[in-house]
């Protein structure tokens, strides 16, 4: 009995040993997590409140964006059908409006605390899309422009505040560029599901049901972003002080008319002054010219709106010819939806010159989806290279976007946006007034995607020869800027951890 007891204690001892051996030495299986996003991502949008927060805004903006964009083009064609030239004179009032006042958007965005302007915006939005309403009900198209340029208006302001407050809201490189390409698939998701969901809304509701959603979802975007907490007006010591110098001056003048003027005059003055500023800075930073990459692209796919529309119309129907118009705006939003995602594989944050490159290789698929279109009579086969060109849009869009958020400083920002954005918007109207004359005055629709095709090949080439000679974010020294900036305080912090950092990048 006791050598059955002393064998069974040493056969436990031992497998004791074993299991703490085992346990100490082994690692505990890690469980697996529920979400199979990368970390990055899921850092980003569950553990960061403030961009999430921004996200949700974001895409309230993209949804009310896609209806009121289909249920525009359909109303001009009710009100003034089969006209080309109506279109194109709607795009236009929109872009000259935008193109005019975008420099503000961007001064202001760069004065003012960007969250209160995004918040102050929302609200403007949703009273002034109301408008279209009455429109609508008097059948007047002189009426729908001028509430066209009123929306315009509060998007060119809005535009330039959105874009530049994304990198106060990351750490990192890295997560910049993970916030730009969530905000283009967003945008690229809305795009495909409110295709389909605009151009059904629009049979069941009619179009004053598309204008009274977007609406709605300017105030829901104001909400969400007053929930956001924290201060997001960028420090600039030199604007401030130049701000009180000038407050100064108009305080020293002796009688109430100078005072006056001088009051009236400042913001005009204050405006011309950062303007001045901006130019300056694109001249001496070495990658200026990237400002007009975008716009070279907005050349290229800026009238596909109109020849959407030709694609789309069915004589006599208008319930069918909303629903092909809303499926091309769907393969456009799944051919954006792609091109984010493949370029964020091939691209590296800390190297902008990957980001140049892989925007001036999208110009190909422009080339391809345009000579394609030309040669194709059926509508699945417009569909497709539609989304191939949609492709290549969001790839140029998202990257150039991001090429500017990653080298330009927060001071300046804003303003570089909204230049970025004037010319876009200059050369989206310049090819919409270009391909709706032409359509006008009997060239049919094949001949102008070949043209297209062309002009996109022409532009591939010329940015090819400009990042082959190593400009741009293909400059070594551009590189070296950029680590000069992510060792700031905070990324697009605007000031510099010590002096010897402000002379590295005063040498650069």
């Amino acid at each position: 009995h006791n050598r059955i007891k002393t064998f069974i204690a040493t056969i436990s001892s031992s497998t004791m040993s074993t299991k703490s051996t085992s346990f100490v030495d082994e690692p505990v299986p890690k469980r697996k997590k529920w979400c199979h996003l990368p970390k990055g991502y899921f850092n980003l949008m569950f553990k960061n409140k403030k961009y999430r927060l921004y996200l949700l805004s974001h895409c309230c903006q993209h949804i009310g964006d896609w209806y009121i964009r289909i249920a525009s083009l359909l109303a001009i064609n009710r009100l003034s059908p089969n006209s080309s030239e109506a279109i194109s004179a709607f795009v236009l009032v929109q872009t000259l409006t935008q193109v005019t006042f975008s420099q503000v958007g961007g001064a202001l965005a760069d004065s003012m605390d960007r969250r209160k302007l995004m918040m102050t915006l929302d609200f403007t939005g949703a009273l002034v899309t109301l408008g279209f309403l009455f429109a609508l009900r008097s059948n007047s198209i002189v009426e729908f422009y001028i509430f066209g340029a009123l929306r315009a208006f509060v998007q060119a302001l809005y535009d330039p505040t959105t874009r530049s407050i994304v990198p106060m809201l990351v750490s990192d490189m890295a997560d910049l560029k993970r916030a730009t390409t969530v905000n283009g698939l967003a945008w690229a998701f809305f795009m495909a599901v409110g295709g389909i969901v605009a151009g059904k809304t629009e049979v069941v509701f009619g179009l004053q049901g598309c204008f009274v959603i977007d609406s709605v979802t300017y105030g829901i975007s104001a909400l969400i972003l007053s929930m956001m907490r924290g201060d997001f007006k960028v420090p600039n010591k030199n604007l401030d002080r130049t701000n009180e110098e000038e407050i100064t001056k108009m305080k020293q003048k002796k009688g109430f008319a100078s005072r006056i003027i001088s009051i009236l005059c400042y913001p005009l003055t204050a405006c011309c002054g950062m303007l001045l500023d901006v130019a300056v800075y694109l001249w001496k930073c070495g990658f200026g010219l990237i400002v007009v990459l975008k716009a070279s692209g907005a050349f290229c796919w800026g009238a596909a709106d109109v020849l959407n529309v030709k694609y789309a119309t069915i004589p006599n129907d208008e319930d069918s010819s909303s629903a092909r118009l809303g499926f091309l705006f769907s393969c456009l939003g799944i051919g954006c939806f792609m091109g984010p995602i493949v370029a964020s594989f091939v691209t590296n944050a800390e190297r902008p010159a990957t980001t140049q490159l892989v925007c001036i290789s999208a110009f190909s698929a422009l080339v391809l989806s345009w000579i394609g279109m030309s040669q194709s009579v059926q509508f699945q086969l417009i569909c497709f290279f539609t989304t191939v060109r949609a492709f290549g849009d969001s790839v140029i869009w998202v990257n150039s976007t991001l090429l500017l958020q990653q080298l330009v400083s927060a001071e300046f920002l804003g303003r570089i946006l909204a230049v970025d954005y004037m010319l876009t918007e200059t050369s989206d109207a310049i090819s919409v007034w270009v391909v709706g004359y032409l359509l006008d005055n009997g060239v049919g629709t094949s001949a102008v995607a070949l043209g297209l095709g062309v002009l996109s090949a022409t532009v591939f080439s010329v940015w090819s020869i400009y990042h082959l000679f190593g400009l741009g974010a293909a400059r070594k020294n551009t590189v070296r800027l950029q680590k000069l900036k992510s060792t700031s305080t905070g990324l697009n912090a605007g000031s510099l951890k010590s002096p010897s950092d402000e002379a590295d990048i005063s040498r650069v």
